[in-house]
């Protein structure tokens, strides 16, 4: 008890901040804590397009393949466990019993203060950072969405990134297991663009580095620091070598790896060169006015779904609605503007002044080079050298992702700078100096926003198509934006001159520290969750025991129930290709992934969004759900071709463009088409038998069963979306397997014997199930290893020699 109580005294004031990052996520997240779900379209969209996967999981089998999205594709990016990282799973376990967002915002605060404390930061300032990172909008925005892979990947790989700065300037040996289990837990979280990012931010810290090594002419001495942190990231990577090795392996197949060969005006969001279109890509780019986003909330409007009291706004008044189309930056669409916090800003700003510390200059350019990153289509002379050259670049979208680097990048910057002005060094006059230059630098950026945001007008093209060309209403959103951005501009005056003025009094009394650190805390906190509550509405957590019923059950669903044979649907009243609530129930044409197979891409750009009928006929799309008279009806299409099906002839396009042209306009139920290199790999025949049948017998995901029976045989075409046929995906007559051919773009086809048969097609990776129990073999020596250098670090500081006195003492 003694023990326990002196471990207390040495370290109630960690123990303090820890209890203070739960009593605010549970603030922010207060729902949660009433029993509430998250209701947001991303969360359920999840619930739906996962369906199928969560019904095997409850019957102790998991699947890798799903019928639910995009009439069928593999659920590498949407759901199960192949990284085979089990660390991760007992590290979950420690934050359990916490709700999921309030443990996740917890979690980025307990990173965040564990990465500043790592690089030998004040805890006063690390508490201080912590806070204005969590409660970044940018940050809970993502949350509310239902994002929580990308911000635990930042979350820790801000510790990967803290890790390697703390081991390249103090040597400390547990900075090492920060690198290591901070890098395997981002990897193993899966969003690859939040870890890419943290890659940047490395190697441009290594070219500091190494530069900084050159000048003291202790280059030696990089390469012995450098090795052990390239052993631990390796090791890392090791750790999670099957879900990178899946990911890669899908990716070749995706929009954001393939190559696709079509070449159409209408099929642009694929690549020919594999990746990416970049215009597809840089969909999600701010403006250079809209970079003000980050000391002004409502620079460029805030929100394209602003909740706003009628009594404040004008336009509301006038169409009588409080959610509005506020927003007038390039984006599509934002929930919520990158708020850093103008408390935040003015602190990096005088932590840039004042911080006595040269690495800042490394850590300030990689935030000006995420922020140019962040521009996208915007700095096309810059953005589009990177996406072309840049390995991997075209892999990702959304450049505002980008401002992830530079959110870590302030909070290590205002922690040095804060871990400065709270020392027993303090020199009152320069802080003074440093606090004028602040300001006065500060100031300028507020008047530089004024201008740049006054002369973009407030207003856009978009303007246009919402109001539908009304005047009266253009004027009136234009005047709410001017006067919500005035307002904001006050406001963030007020919170600078705030900041300012409890630095200025510290300078003039140091003892004052008591009192002035924590109305810092207050002030930041304030700002960030005063702006965050404009946005982001609770109402979107509904009280409900399980998320999935959240789902909507529409009307129109109880007639399709009812029929039992294995068909697709697709819904023409919703946002057919960005919505997956459909899949919740029934197996759908549409659906939503920001990683579809781009043969499916090229399927959805050049006839799906046509809504082809010959297309929908061949994906065996039974049924559509349309909207008369203000409701939603089901119609039942008497075309569709079913599960599987004899042609009577088979075509040969010359390439993928005449491949995609004819599937539109020929019928898919008399003929297929093969690509040409494919002519001599199979027999195409035609079925000339009247009588021939093939029909789907039993279906499971990885697991179809046909009969069939003709006395001629034939080539068949099964309506199943192809990807690694012969590879992954077999088909086997009689136990015997046959070989597959791509057909119809996209589709399954193969030669079927005359007679009757069993026709089985099964899908299964192998290769992935062995990298798997590979991957966990090394995630459990990466741990073991990881706390046997924990272990060591405490040598270094003495903890060991005290024991081994103890025991010499005894023995004596």
């Amino acid at each position: 008890m003694s023990k326990l109580i002196s471990f207390i005294a040495k370290n109630w004031m960690t123990i303090i901040i820890l209890g203070l990052f739960i009593a605010i996520a549970s603030f922010v997240f207060s729902p949660e804590l009433q029993g509430k779900k998250l209701g947001a379209h991303d969360a359920l969209s999840w619930q739906a397009g996962t369906k199928e996967y969560l019904d095997y999981t409850e019957k102790g089998e998991s699947i890798k393949w799903t019928g639910r999205v995009f009439s069928g594709m593999p659920l590498y990016t949407m759901a199960g466990n192949y990284g085979g990282n089990h660390f991760l799973g007992y590290w979950n376990l420690l934050f359990s019993w916490l709700p999921q967002n309030v443990g996740i915002l917890f979690i980025i605060m307990f990173c965040s203060f564990i990465s500043l404390i790592s690089l030998n930061l004040d805890r006063r300032a690390a508490l201080i950072a912590s806070i204005g990172f969590a409660l970044n909008t940018w940050i809970l925005d993502s949350l509310w969405a239902s994002h929580p892979t990308k911000i635990l990947g930042v979350a820790y790989i801000f510790c990967a990134v803290a890790g390697f700065i703390s081991f390249m300037t103090l040597q400390k040996k547990w900075s090492l297991v920060l690198i290591m289990f901070g890098l395997s837990f981002a990897i193993a979280w899966g969003h690859y663009q939040i870890v890419y990012y943290g890659g940047i931010t490395c190697f441009v810290l290594g070219i500091y580095f190494f530069y900084d090594f050159i000048i003291n002419k202790k280059v030696s001495q990089f390469f012995k620091l450098i090795v052990p942190v390239l052993f631990v990231v390796s090791l890392s990577l090791a750790s999670n070598f099957s879900g990178i090795y899946a990911n890669k392996d899908y990716s070749e197949e995706t929009m954001r790896g393939g190559k696709t060969e079509i070449i159409k005006p209408e099929a642009n969001s694929t690549s020919k060169t594999g990746g990416l279109d970049i215009d597809y890509a840089f969909s999600w780019s701010y403006t250079v006015p809209e970079l003000f986003n980050f000391m002004i909330p409502d620079a460029m409007g805030g929100s394209s779904q602003y909740n706003i009291k009628r009594s404040n706004s004008k336009l509301a008044k006038a169409i009588n609605q409080t959610a509005l189309p506020m927003y007038y930056g390039e984006q599509p669409f934002t929930g919520a503007p990158n708020y850093l916090g103008v408390t935040m800003v003015f602190l990096l700003i005088f932590s840039m002044f004042y911080w006595n510390n040269k690495i800042k200059y490394a850590l300030i350019s990689i935030f000006f080079l995420s922020m140019l990153m962040g521009l996208g289509k915007h700095f096309m002379a810059f953005n589009q050298i990177l996406f072309e050259y840049l390995p991997l670049y075209n892999k990702f979208r959304t450049p505002t992702m980008s401002f992830s680097i530079l959110n870590t990048m302030t909070i290590i910057i205002v922690a040095g700078g804060l871990t400065q002005l709270f020392s027993k060094e303090m020199d009152k006059e320069d802080v003074k100096k440093k606090l004028k230059y602040a300001a006065s630098t500060s100031l300028g950026l507020l008047v530089l926003g004024y201008f740049m945001v006054s002369n973009a007008g407030f207003t856009s093209a978009a303007d246009e198509n919402i109001f539908g060309g009304q005047k009266e209403l253009m004027d009136l959103v234009m005047e709410d934006r001017r006067s919500f951005f005035t307002a904001d501009l006050m406001r963030s005056l007020f919170f600078m001159v705030g900041v300012g003025v409890l630095i200025f009094v510290l300078s003039l009394n140091a003892s004052a520290k008591k009192i002035i650190i924590p109305l810092l805390a207050l002030l930041v906190f304030f700002d960030l969750s005063s702006v965050y509550k404009r946005y982001l509405s609770t109402d979107v957590f509904k009280r409900v025991k399980e998320q999935k019923t959240l789902v909507p059950d529409e009307a129109y669903n109880q007639y399709m129930i009812n029929d039992k044979s294995h068909f697709r649907m697709i819904n023409t009243t919703v946002s057919t290709f960005n919505d997956n609530t459909d899949g919740y129930r029934f197996n759908n044409v549409g659906g939503y992934s920001p990683a579809k197979l781009y043969r499916y891409q090229d399927l959805i750009d050049v006839h799906l969004s046509k809504m082809n009928m010959n297309v929908l006929n061949m994906l065996n799309t039974k049924y559509f759900v349309v909207g008369e008279n203000n409701e939603k009806t089901v119609q039942n299409n008497p075309n569709a071709c079913g599960n599987v099906w004899f042609v009577q002839e088979v075509k040969f396009a010359k390439d993928a463009n005449e491949e995609m042209d004819s599937i539109g306009t020929s019928n898919p139920k008399s003929t297929a088409w093969v690509d040409q290199r494919y002519q001599k790999d199979l027999q195409y025949n035609a079925n000339s038998d009247p009588n021939a049948s093939i029909v789907l017998t039993k279906y499971h995901p990885e697991n179809m069963e046909y009969e069939s029976k003709t006395e001629s045989g034939g080539f068949v075409v099964f309506s199943e979306i192809w990807y690694r046929g012969n590879d992954e995906w077999k088909l086997f007559v009689d136990g015997k397997e046959q070989p597959m051919v791509r057909t119809n773009y996209l589709l399954r086809g193969a030669h079927i014997p005359a007679g009757s048969h069993k026709v089985v097609m099964k899908y299964a990776n192998t290769k992935l199930d062995t990298y798997v129990k590979l991957t966990v073999f090394i995630s459990y020596f990466m741990g073991i290893f990881g706390l046997l250098l924990l272990f060591t670090s405490f040598v270094k500081i003495g903890f060991i020699e005290k024991l081994k006195s103890k025991f010499s003492l005894r023995q004596h």
